[in-house]
């Protein structure tokens, strides 16, 4: 089985080998995601330190090397200016340790795409009334001068008793009912989710998996 998380708690209890993937190239390590992380950043530092160890060599051989190659000109020298040129070749086979990340630099993505009505759900004077079953003038009054607006980033959480008319209203807001008065308005790229309470959005033709 292989999971792609971003829970870390998740990882730790469930994995037992991580694979991560970076820069092209996947790295595999056994255990869970803290011994992951406990072990990539051990390696890093010891490549760090190996990489400034090689550094410092490498710098000093080609301080010699131009020192040599210097005097060998500046004294016309044929074996000074061999033992420099010896030495800038023993540097180009040295197998160089890559520089590690240590820290990696976060994207940064600016999207300039719009981003949608700051109006999310706005609902003026709403009345829902259904006429009496017998005809008399007894009509139910589920809602009545309602006004709401939800802007974008909200969370909105309706409540109340049974019969108070919650779910006529949702339906309202769905299409599914039409307003007896006023107006509700969805914002542009609005897109609504729902799930009913008595299931009858569900595709009885769908299984589970």
């Amino acid at each position: 089985v292989v999971i792609v998380s971003h829970d870390r708690y998740l990882l730790d209890v469930v994995v037992d080998e991580i694979a991560e993937l970076e820069d092209g190239r996947l790295t595999r390590y056994t255990g869970n995601y803290s011994e992951y992380a406990f072990e990539k950043q051990t390696r890093l530092e010891r490549q760090q330190q190996l990489y400034n160890v090689q550094q410092r060599e490498v710098d000093r051989l080609q301080q010699a090397a131009q020192r040599l190659l210097i005097w060998g000109r500046s004294h016309d020298n044929e074996k000074l200016i061999k033992r420099g040129k010896a030495i800038l070749k023993r540097i180009e086979r040295i197998d160089l340790i890559d520089k590690p990340t240590m820290e990696r630099r976060r994207m940064g993505l600016e999207l300039a795409g719009w981003r949608g009505s700051e109006k999310v759900l706005e609902i003026i004077d709403l009345d829902k009334v259904f006429p009496a079953e017998d005809g008399s003038d007894d009509d139910n009054i589920v809602l009545a001068g309602l006004s709401l607006l939800i802007r974008r980033g909200e969370r909105v959480g309706l409540v109340g008793p049974n019969g108070a008319g919650k779910s006529v209203l949702f339906r309202t807001i769905l299409g599914e009912e039409a307003p007896s008065g006023g107006q509700v308005r969805i914002g542009p790229s609005v897109e609504i989710g729902y799930y009913a309470q008595r299931h009858e959005t569900l595709d009885y033709d769908k299984t589970l998996i």
